[in-house]
């Protein structure tokens, strides 16, 4: 088993130093590597015993594709904050514009 930490690291390592993943990406695997925890590190240890010639490559390939696509729910969470900040900022405009209008109205009354 430390054969294969040590593998994945190096792997790791060699995708940071060819700018493929980001070094915070680097980390984020590498402790899913030292939890032992994730279905993500079952997957890569299932390619590491398998019998395949190109063991390393699928690993890499796996590891790109994970970093993809935490990416990709990163953004889509970001995009879910913004139209939340958005939805709560028009919300807001609505509530001060009603209130505008409502006070335009009693002066309106009070002159008439």
């Amino acid at each position: 088993m430390q054969l294969f930490y040590y593998d994945v690291l190096k792997i790791l390592s060699f995708l940071t130093s060819k700018n493929l993943i980001t070094k915070s990406e680097k980390e984020e695997i590498k402790n899913l590597v030292l939890k032992n925890e994730s279905k993500f590190l079952e997957k890569l240890h299932s390619i590491y015993n398998s019998e395949s010639a190109n063991k390393e490559l699928l690993i890499k390939n796996e590891m790109i594709r994970y970093t993809m696509s935490s990416k990709q729910k990163q953004r889509g969470n970001s995009r879910n904050k913004k139209m939340k900040i958005i939805t709560e900022e028009t919300e807001e405009l609505e509530e001060d514009l009603i209130k505008v209008q409502q006070q335009k109205h009693r002066l309106e009354k009070k002159l008439f």
